[in-house]
């Protein structure tokens, strides 16, 4: 009995193409056979998509465990694109492995979630007015993130994980082509490496504090990340001279995928 994944989609401008790409020719098949004339048009123009696609298929065996088999298009780890908001899974996600590690102190993902601030830009929440008791928490922040891809949600997991802690537990779990490097509010690289305080408390006792962490990790820019040939900055003026991504998020396609599949089949 075969049961289907939905199948994980990116288009998006790459940087160039190399001899690592992976493809089947049994998939782009699939897809022809089956696909619209606008998907049509998308998979007969691969140099100006630059799409990478990966198709999960799901095998149960009689006892219901299941078997992966996965199939590829265009899928190219060292080809760069903007992930984008598919940052916020792996965030989320830690944010509630850590979250167990402080159960000692009385916390957990529903505890009041206090965030103060301690260098520059950095900004406080003690108030969410979209929570029932309209205080901040980590479950709250998790739900923000999956049901309407909260920004500041995102921000805060991400301080209350720490950079530094943040990209080495997922270095340590194998994603060693991901690394997490900003919030999504203006910052420089420096202050996206500073964190917040936080506190974590029960009405006005004080259950747990986290001092502000500063990343002393280093991370690779060394290869230059040039996307497209004009870009329009934050006054929406054209600059004519590709984006730098150098610095950004980095989040390959097959990361995506195994984390959805851990999450899914732990």
């Amino acid at each position: 009995m075969k049961f289907i994944l939905p199948a994980i989609f990116s288009f998006c401008l790459f940087t160039q193409s190399n001899a690592q790409e992976k493809t089947d020719a049994w998939l782009e098949q699939l897809l022809r056979k089956n696909a619209s004339t606008s998907l049509l048009q998308v998979l007969n123009q691969p140099d100006t998509f630059q799409y990478q696609l990966i198709y999960t298929q799901i095998n149960r065996d009689k006892n219901n465990q299941p078997q992966l088999k996965n199939f590829y298009l265009h899928v190219d780890k060292n080809r760069y694109f903007n992930p984008a908001s598919m940052v916020k899974l792996p965030t989320a996600l830690l944010a509630l492995e850590k979250i167990h590690t402080l159960e000692q102190y009385g916390v957990n993902r529903n505890t009041t979630m206090l965030t103060d601030s301690g260098y520059a830009r950095q900004t406080k929440v003690t108030y969410d007015s979209s929570a029932s008791n309209y205080l901040p928490s980590v479950a709250h922040y998790v739900k923000k993130i999956f049901l309407v891809s909260d920004n500041d949600a995102y921000n805060r997991l991400y301080e209350f994980n720490g950079q530094q802690t943040l990209n080495q537990r997922l270095w340590d779990m194998g994603y060693t082509d991901t690394r997490i490097t900003r919030r999504f509010v203006t910052m420089n690289e420096d202050q996206n490496r500073h964190t917040n305080p936080i506190r974590f408390v029960e009405g006005d006792k004080l259950l747990y504090a986290q001092p502000p962490v500063h990343n002393t990790l280093p991370f690779d820019f060394s290869k230059k990340i040039l996307i497209g040939r004009a870009h329009f900055n934050r006054d929406d003026s054209l600059i004519n001279t590709p984006f730098d991504f150098t610095t950004h998020n980095n989040f390959p396609l097959e990361d995506m995928q195994r984390i959805l599949q851990a999450t899914i089949f732990p």
